[in-house]
């Protein structure tokens, strides 16, 4: 107790825009400082200044003027204030956090203020009246979704300790459902000491007079925007077991009735929306449909009939195909004058065949691939004639199951920032690579959107790209092609890298290919491939492979018809060596050292596992002394070399062919 005091605390909670719209909060500061005093804002403590990014936690001190300003600018999420230097020593605190995303309407804003002194003024009429007084006035101003009073703990810092939670609730509903179930906006979250039910709340349940008349409690009155307040005992720290009954009863069967109506109404709610969003997207089919056929006809006109290549800043139409099926459609281009990929066509379709949302998939991926490759901020804006101008609601859909927050959906507009996250969101890579390229990119040394981009365009797989991020100390120049052929040491140096990422490639396809047929004949299958887990071993500059089934380990010297198999649940690790003939000739022996080094590690706590060393074909142009001295090596020690079929001369055509795509797409 000695670093906590008591509370009594008002919250009001509010789904209004008050980051683009400063006016109410100026009022309740203004209402507050009349109530307290003029004392409330003497000490500012301000987090999340930095505009409509992730805030952070950290509070910084500015004075009121400064505070005026930044809620000018919109560029507060949250705010602490109290009258003193810690909540002990204060009678007053005021917490404000304010909703970053104006389109997210189950995200709302909410303001808390609370007394901080004994219990004794807490028990006092003249301290609860006047909380609830002002509480009803912020209500008011702040045109309140819900709003509570409640006593409870407070640490000097401000917080609610875990063993501090409000001392008398009835916890029916969580408040925190709010955030993603629609319908718990129409019934009430909690019953608390004190709570104030907007209009939309009392209208639901049935309205005010039924409200009034049936919840028995201390205190009941009708707000002015058809709202109400319900007070249910005079003191607010009296213990639950202090509560009439009656009041409980019928505050519960309140709520009970209330539920069930509110399900009810959700569901013909439902029906109808659902209803007239198929008709609105409809209609906006039928709208994108006629003005694609109008940029189909002038593009044909102009490009294709003529053999001339058009130009970024022309309008472009594509569509996406499977097979004769089409998953997504538009006419994008990039606008100089704005510096974002414009969009005039947004059209996807979901094919049962195929998974849920892989038109808006494909369509995503190609908007921020094309927006990265014509050189713009990343930023997209669609046209009106896009859904009305706002971001298209598969869109919506798929950055919301990606947990990608879209600020500016009514504006029909896609943020640099917001671009970012989603195209890393639908790249989908691995836990590990993305972990890997967000550390790279705070560090400044890789871009995030030209590793998605990479992958996107088919330059460099997935694996292929941890390689690089992995192995590499400078993989954005690789995957950029930055470094030139008269840059000798620094373009060997990606190359070697670039090979050798290459060569892994091969082996990946390998290792993912099942193998049918018998020893007679072999049946290929399309896309007949084995789950395959990869990963990336910096130290030894090794892949490791997992499946859920026997992998075999292909192209194992001198294996005969007896083929290495690693069983379901171990691992093969195989080091990456793509090496030309000299170099295999003076190091390889060095490498089989190394690999076992590392067999020594890992088959103690896997016995099953296997290691092995891949090189290119360049290996069986050693010295036939050589490459049998160094077989027999690695046949003692138990160590497989693998030789791709590739040589070293072919993997660098390769690599180099890649690299200079890389170079020359992004304009």
């Amino acid at each position: 107790m000695s670093n906590q005091s008591l509370y009594l605390g008002y919250v009001i909670y509010s789904f209004e825009d008050l980051r683009n719209d400063p006016k109410p909060l100026l009022q309740l500061f203004s209402l507050l400082n009349r109530q307290f005093g003029g004392q409330l804002l003497n000490v500012i403590r301000v987090s999340g200044v930095a505009a409509t990014e992730t805030g952070s936690s950290q509070f910084v001190s500015i004075n009121r003027r400064e505070l005026y300003e930044y809620l000018d600018d919109g560029l507060i999420s949250k705010l602490q204030s109290h009258d003193g230097q810690t909540v002990r020593e204060s009678s007053i605190l005021l917490r404000i956090v304010i909703n970053s995303f104006s389109d997210d309407v189950y995200s709302p804003s909410f303001v808390f203020f609370a007394f901080t002194k004994g219990h004794e003024a807490f028990s006092s009429d003249y301290v609860a009246e006047r909380g609830l007084e002002t509480a009803v006035k912020v209500f008011e101003i702040l045109n309140g979704a819900y709003g509570y009073a409640n006593a409870g703990m407070l640490t000097n810092d401000g917080f609610i300790p875990k063993d501090g939670q409000a001392q008398f609730a009835l916890g029916l509903v969580d408040f925190g459902q709010l955030a993603t179930t629609p319908s718990i906006r129409d019934e009430i979250p909690d019953i608390f000491w004190a709570n104030l039910l907007s209009g939309r709340h009392v209208e639901n349940i049935g309205g005010v007079g039924r409200v009034l008349t049936s919840v028995d409690c201390y205190r009941k009155e009708q707000l002015g925007d058809g709202g109400a307040l319900l007070v249910l005992c005079q003191d607010p720290f009296a213990a639950p077991g202090e509560l009439n009954p009656s009041v409980l009863e019928s505050m519960v069967k309140l709520l009970e009735d209330s539920t069930e109506a509110s399900r009810d109404r959700l569901v013909e709610t439902s029906l109808h929306a659902v209803a007239q969003a198929e008709e609105l997207q409809l209609q906006y089919r039928q709208v994108g449909l006629r003005k694609l056929e109008q940029h189909v006809q002038k593009f044909d006109e102009d490009y294709l009939k003529v053999g001339k290549v058009p130009r970024n800043h022309v309008w472009r139409p594509y569509r996406f195909c499977t097979q004769d099926v089409v998953l997504g459609l538009t006419v994008v281009s990039h606008s100089p004058d704005r510096n974002c990929l414009e969009v005039d066509v947004c059209l996807t379709s979901d094919i049962p065949e195929y998974e849920d949302g892989s038109g808006a998939r494909v369509m995503a991926s190609f908007l921020l691939s094309e927006a990265y490759k014509c050189g713009g901020s990343m930023e997209i804006r669609f046209t009106e004639n896009v859904e009305d101008g706002r971001v298209p609601l598969a869109l919506i859909e798929l950055a919301t199951q990606h947990q990608v927050q879209l600020s500016y959906i009514a504006e029909g507009k896609i943020t640099p920032s917001e671009s970012r996250r989603l195209y890393t969101a639908v790249t989908d890579f691995s836990p590990s690579l993305r972990s890997r390229i967000e550390e790279l990119a705070n560090q400044r040394r890789l871009s995030q959107e030209k590793a998605c981009f990479v992958v996107q365009r088919g330059i460099w797989t997935k694996a292929e790209l941890e390689h690089l991020v992995a192995g590499s100390s400078r993989a954005d120049a690789i995957l950029g092609g930055d470094a030139l052929p008269e840059q000798r040491q620094l373009y060997l140096n990606d190359l070697g890298h670039a090979r050798a990422a290459v060569m892994g490639g091969f082996l990946d396809r390998k290792m993912a290919k099942r193998q049918r047929g018998d020893e007679v004949e072999a049946v290929d299958l399309e896309d007949d491939v084995r789950p395959l887990e990869i990963d990336f071993d910096e130290h030894y500059y090794a892949k490791a492979y997992r499946s859920t089934e026997a992998l075999p380990i292909p192209w194992v010297v001198n294996a005969g018809t007896h083929l290495a198999v690693v069983p379901s649940g171990s691992q093969a690790v195989i080091l990456i060596r793509a090496r030309d003939t000299i170099d295999l000739k003076h190091q390889l022996a060095d490498d089989l050292a190394l690999a076992r080094q590392m067999k020594e590690l890992i088959v103690p706590q896997d016995p099953q596992s296997q290691i092995c060393i891949l090189v290119p074909r360049d290996f069986e142009d050693l010295p036939k002394p050589d490459s049998e001295r160094l077989e027999a090596e690695a046949q003692h020690l138990g160590i497989h070399i693998l030789v791709c079929p590739e040589t070293s001369t072919a993997l660098n055509t390769d690599a180099i062919r890649r690299m200079a795509t890389s170079r020359i797409t992004r304009e």
